[in-house]
């Protein structure tokens, strides 16, 4: 069966890898996530706190490339709190 490449499953797949930790754009990539940064950008639009550093990275052909993104995931409640603010509310 062929995997789901909808932006909504590209978005869950990248939450469920980022609950596991830090993932750099070919870490995303390799899982199916054709356009990493889109997708990250479209979940900080939805609440979530997502931060991105830079970091030096080898590709799948052994290529080096510095100024990879590395994402990471806030905390589910600090995510929540956050969200809650940027519509008006408390934490």
């Amino acid at each position: 069966m062929a995997a789901n490449l909808s932006t909504q499953a590209q978005r869950t797949r990248i939450l469920e890898a980022l609950r596991g930790g830090p993932q750099s754009t070919y870490a995303l990539r390799a899982r199916g996530i054709s356009h990493p940064a889109m997708r990250v950008k479209e979940l900080i639009s939805r609440g979530y706190v997502i931060t991105s550093s830079r970091v030096t990275a080898v590709d799948s052909d052994g290529f080096t490339h510095h100024g990879v993104a590395l994402y990471g995931l806030a905390s589910d409640d600090e995510a929540i709190a956050a969200a809650r603010l940027s519509k008006g509310g408390t934490p």
